[in-house]
């Protein structure tokens, strides 16, 4: 099997224009996270002014996701995905 996936580390430490460097750098679409940072990414998107976080369309949880972050994902142009979610689909997808 083959995959077309690079891993980039992203460090919250580092802080948002860090992020956003990154993201433009690496053309970053999907980013996995644990449940606290999601809504800091969504809310750079939203903010997104200099199209940094353009290519930014999927975000992946390990956490619980509510729907409160569901909705302010969506209406920043990102879907939200639960980990298991995309286990699934894996599953689905060779079943």
């Amino acid at each position: 099997m083959h995959q077309r996936i690079t891993t980039v580390a992203l460090y919250d430490t580092l802080g948002p224009d860090a992020t956003r460097f990154v993201c433009n750098q690496t053309e970053l679409i999907t980013i996995a996270v644990e449940g606290g940072c999601v809504g800091k990414l969504v809310k750079m998107k939203k903010e997104d002014q200099d199209g940094k976080m353009s290519r930014l369309a999927n975000l992946i949880s390990f956490d619980p996701i509510s729907d409160d972050d569901r909705n302010a994902a969506q209406a920043a142009g990102i879907t939200m995905y639960h980990f298991d979610e995309i286990v699934q689909k894996g599953r689905d997808a060779y079943a």
